[in-house]
Order: C-alpha cells, then structure tokens, then sequence
C-alpha cells in the first residue's frame, strides 16, 4: 500500500465516471429512437443502478436503474428492463471478444477462466435466442406468454395476468427497440469501447502502484474480475472482485500475493466510494432518498 501514488487517483476515477456516461451513450441506442432522451438522465440512472447494487443485494442496481428512468423520462420499466438484458448480451459478447484476445496472448490460463467464459457464452447464446424469436416472431413469443398466464393463473388472479401480459407485450417491444443495422452496429462498436475504456481504469491502477506493464494486463485483470463477479455475490462484489484480483494478477502474471491483494483493496475502494458519493449525488439533486430505492424494489418484486 506505500506504493500507492495518490497523483493517479484524479485519473482513475474519472475514467471510472467516465464509463457511465460511455454506458448511458449506448443504453440510449438500445432504447426506442422516437423517444426524446436525455443522456444525462441516462447516466443518472445508471449511478443510481450502481449505488443500489453495491449496498443492496440480488444485484438490485438492475432493477433499481429502469426504475429510477421511468421516473424521469418517458420510459417505462419493462421497456427499460428490457433494454439492459439486451444490453448484458452486448457486454457478454463483447468482453467474450476481448477474452479470446487475452488468451491468445498468455500460454494457458486457469481453469476457473476457461469455465466462467464457456458459462457465460452458454448464456448469452441462450439470451440471444430469445431477444432473436422476439424480434422475428414478437406475435408467437406474446402468445405463447399469454397462453403460459392463463394456466397460471385462475380468475380470482385476471388482475396480475393482466398486469403480467401488459409488462410482456412491452418487454418484447423493448427488445425490437434496435431499429436498423447503423444502430446495431454502434451498439457493437460501443460495447467494445466500453470494455476497453474499463481496461484503461485498471491500467491506470497498475500504474498508481507503482507498475508499467503492458495494456494486456489491465485488459486481463478488467476481463478476470467481470467473469468472477458475474456470479451471486455480496453486495459490492465483496469476495468475488478480490478472487478476480488474484486469479488475473497472481494466478496468471505470477504478481505476489501481497500485491495482489494491496490492488484489489486501492481498486474496489475507489470504486465503491466514487460510485456511493455519486450516486447520492444524483439522489439529492433529482430529489429522491436511498429509502425510495429500497421501496422500488419492493414494489417491483410485488
């Protein structure tokens, strides 16, 4: 930890904000184009989705980020909930893409990697399959939906099938927001940017600690962490983000054990703390508090 060079830290996060806005960018192509949006309300939104994630559990920020959106924009939350299951696909396959680079220069990798990259392909494949049936065949896919409520439900529950139909019929339109090749390969584009953009935050943290590898390790370690904390975990990636510290640092480029472990605290510190003062930021300024999060959780599980 004496390693540590402060001078860096102004950099490293605002790369880290810098990434949210990067992100809301693309989450506004993922959204209908004959909605008028703000991509400040969109970053907005995003911080907030990461605020709830990082202190609440079941990765509440996914639900929580819809949320907070249809409260200031005109979007409404199976629509936008749609919109970021169709955008973890983008993130899997792009950091898919990314992942076949980085192995193509290291001369093996764990186990652990290998496993966590075949889990997620097998996802986002299945993933894609259905945003695919939705897009081609929306009519089939909302038939089916109503087909499966009906047996669900009995008439004392009309209310929530009904409920349960209307969120469908909007989620399928959410997922058919993608409106032409251009778009579809913006979204692409920018996924990749992302990604790598997120590379350049761990980089960044390699150099304030004192080393200048080269870009693949922070490729890696960015790579490596997102793989292991795609699995349930704490809230704030607790465990899994230092488990990807290590198996990226140590487990692949043979760093000691104590660095290892001195840069996953700088980073996830960094992290989390820019990601809670921003995120009540935005709280404040849109004039909600942390226990409006917490009741939009509720309600949506309800």
């Amino acid at each position: 930890l004496k390693r540590l060079n402060p001078a860096y830290i102004p950099l490293y996060i605002g790369l880290f904000l810098l990434s949210f806005y990067l992100r809301a960018i693309r989450w506004r192509l993922l959204l209908p184009s004959h909605l008028a949006l703000s991509p400040v309300k969109l970053a907005n939104a995003t911080l907030v989705g990461a605020l709830a994630s990082s202190v609440l559990p079941l990765r509440a920020g996914e639900f929580i980020r819809p949320w907070a959106l249809s409260r200031w924009q005109p979007v409404s939350f199976p629509m936008g909930f749609a919109s970021i299951i169709t955008e973890r696909v983008f993130d899997v396959l792009a950091m898919l893409t990314l992942l076949g680079l980085v192995l193509g220069q290291l001369d093996s990798a764990p186990d652990l990697v290998i496993i966590g990259a075949r889990a997620l392909g097998a996802v986002a494949a299945g993933i894609a399959s259905v945003m695919v049936i939705a897009y081609v065949r929306p009519a089939t896919v909302l038939r089916l939906s109503d087909a499966v409520y009906d047996r669900l439900f009995s008439a004392r529950n009309v209310g929530l099938r009904d409920k349960l139909s209307s969120m469908t019929a909007e989620f399928v339109g959410g997922l058919r927001a993608i409106s032409s090749v251009r778009e579809l390969f913006f979204i692409v584009l920018l996924s990749l940017v992302i990604w790598a953009e997120f590379a350049l935050v761990y980089q960044v943290g390699l150099w304030a600690m004192g080393e200048s590898p080269s870009f693949w390790v922070g490729m890696t370690v960015n790579v490596i962490i997102a793989l292991i904390i795609a699995v349930p975990s704490a809230p704030g990636f607790i465990g899994t983000f230092q488990l990807g510290c290590f198996t990226a640092l140590t487990g692949i480029y043979l760093y000691p054990e104590e660095f290892s472990l001195a840069y996953s605290v700088v980073n996830h510190g960094l992290q989390f703390v820019t990601t809670i003062v921003a995120g009540l930021f935005v709280l404040k300024r849109e004039g909600l508090r942390f226990d409006d999060l917490v009741r939009s959780q509720e309600l949506e599980a309800r």
